[in-house]
């Protein structure tokens, strides 16, 4: 993802070598469908063009040389990761004027009882640290609360990390006729720039939503509908959508988690509605195809489908929700939706021994050699003093640099290290894979350490590779970097790439 984020093609889906067989599918539902992959022109293309072969996509080809041949032809590229949502939010705060204030104006005013600061970030975020006072509200819905808290209040202040979620936020509140909601400007990075501090914890939680307040939303829903042309299924007529298209369309359910876990349209994709924006590149990867959004209710779904429109692509909603969906007796599945991961395309799979983690301790003490085939940001974060960092997208092109006889047990999370294990074995070394996932071994009295150490990384390549959502420690963003990304991000209302030859990094 790192290098994703520093120069991609405009338009494209990252999916790192390393996740293929366990996402592809979620990403391209369709085995007959075209895909194109590209890379660093490092030979890793040509492994996924093998793996994907294996698991049965028939029409797959690989783009030579990869991306520096694309930008020696002139073509154009993006950096940062949720390119296309950021740069949208730019220009809507641009073109319709989205009114902001900064972290000075919102201080006079916290605290006051008439004054309302909404977070729209994930609850992980929110709890980790908020603006005093702030309620978690996910943007879409807030408007299932909006006829009531925004005519209680005089102003109310949306909030996010930086810069989009507040925007995008504030846009839709706007749009449904409350003219007294504003953009915090730079968001929660802002609050912090300006000396402030923030609140930790679970803060103060809103009540149910109102009668009065669901009904005027529900009402606007309709009309966003009518006024986008964007058709509205009721559960009997989607399910026959469902089965009239499969498998050339998505379900996307924006609800947040602990509801799509208890209960979710059979094959949908969860994608919290805050992240929408950042995350549609990255999961629905065949632009044509038709997305079924599911809210809640009917409005969050509709909104989450106008954005959906407004980022390029063919969306339509769930009339009255998922609420309607199983009152309407339709099947529901429970758990997080993800694509079930499997070894049945790993040549050498089942033959790869599995070690406990007392086993591979003890050959660790004498010559063996472990192995970290998780991300290199996943490695930063945490990982087994010692250990070394070889991403699993990286194992089939670097296996000729490492010493045949030495024991190297490969660990990882899921089904990775089998996989690191096999490519290994394949290329004539000695190779076992660690049978506990790498996140489970504090549990067994092991201290993690964190930093690039083991890897032949540097730090600013961790802090490319990490989740934005993870950081902390070492891979946080200091002041200087975070001042030059929210630069990098407001300057995306003027330009729609990086033109071939221009330097691509991004901080």
């Amino acid at each position: 993802m790192g290098e994703y984020r520093r120069a991609h093609i405009p338009g494209s889906t990252p999916l790192p070598l390393g996740d293929i067989e366990a996402r592809v599918r979620g990403c391209v539902p369709d085995e007959t469908l075209p895909i194109t992959v590209y890379g660093a022109g490092d030979g890793r293309e040509e492994t996924a063009v093998q793996i994907l072969r294996r698991m049965g996509f028939r029409n797959v080809r690989a783009r030579e040389g990869g991306i520096g041949a694309w930008t020696r032809d002139g073509g154009e590229v993006a950096t940062g990761w949720g390119f296309e949502g950021k740069q949208f939010g730019e220009r809507v705060a641009v073109s319709e004027g989205i009114p902001h204030k900064t972290a000075d104006e919102l201080a006079m005013e916290s605290g006051k009882d008439d004054v309302l600061i909404i977070d729209t970030r994930t609850q992980a975020e929110f709890e980790k640290g908020h603006l005093p006072g702030a309620v978690w509200l996910p943007p879409f819905d807030s408007l299932l609360h909006a006829a009531d808290l925004c005519r209680r209040h005089r102003a109310v202040y949306v909030n996010c990390a930086g810069r989009t979620r507040s925007i995008l936020g504030t846009r839709l509140l706007r749009r449904m006729g409350f003219g007294n909601v504003f953009a915090v400007e730079n968001g929660t990075w802002g609050w912090i720039h300006s000396g402030r501090k923030l609140e930790k914890g679970a803060g103060r939680r809103l009540p149910e939503v109102p009668v009065h307040a669901l009904q005027a939303a529900e009402a606007h829903g309709l009309e966003l509908a009518r006024s986008r042309g964007i058709e509205l299924l009721a559960p009997v007529d989607a399910q026959a959508w469902l089965a009239s298209t499969a498998p050339r369309h998505y379900i996307v359910d924006v609800r947040h988690a602990q509801g799509f876990h208890e209960g979710h349209v059979p094959g949908a994709l969860h994608i919290e509605g805050g992240l929408l924006q950042f995350q549609a590149e990255e999961r629905l990867a065949v632009r044509s195809l038709p997305v079924l959004v599911v809210g809640r209710f009917s409005v969050d779904g509709v909104a989450a489908a106008a954005l959906l429109r407004d980022l390029g692509y063919n969306a339509l909603a769930l009339a009255g929700g998922c609420e309607a969906w199983a009152l309407a007796g339709q099947t529901l599945d429970e758990g997080d939706g993800a694509p079930r991961d499997s070894l049945d395309h790993e040549p050498g799979a089942d033959s790869v021994p599995q070690l406990s983690w007392g086993e591979a301790r003890a050959l660790i003490a004498h010559e063996a050699r472990l192995l970290d085939v998780r991300t290199l940001g996943e490695f930063a974060l945490g990982h087994v003093p010692g250990a070394m960092s070889l991403p699993l997208g990286c194992v089939t092109r670097d296996a000729g640099r490492f010493t045949p006889g030495v024991h190297y047990i490969a660990a990882a999370n899921g089904l990775k290290a089998t996989r690191a294990a096999a490519r290994l074995r394949a290329a004539g070394l000695r190779a076992s894979a660690l049978r506990e996932s790498v996140e489970d071994l504090p549990q067994q009295g092991v201290t993690f350490v964190e930093g690039v150490s083991g890897s032949g990384a540097t730090l600013d390549d961790a802090k490319d590779d990490v989740n934005p959502f993870q950081r902390r420690g070492s891979l946080r963003q200091t002041v200087a970097e975070s001042h030059a990304y929210l630069e990098w991000e407001t300057a995306l209302a003027h330009g729609v790439a990086l033109p071939a030859g221009q330097p691509v990094s991004q901080p």
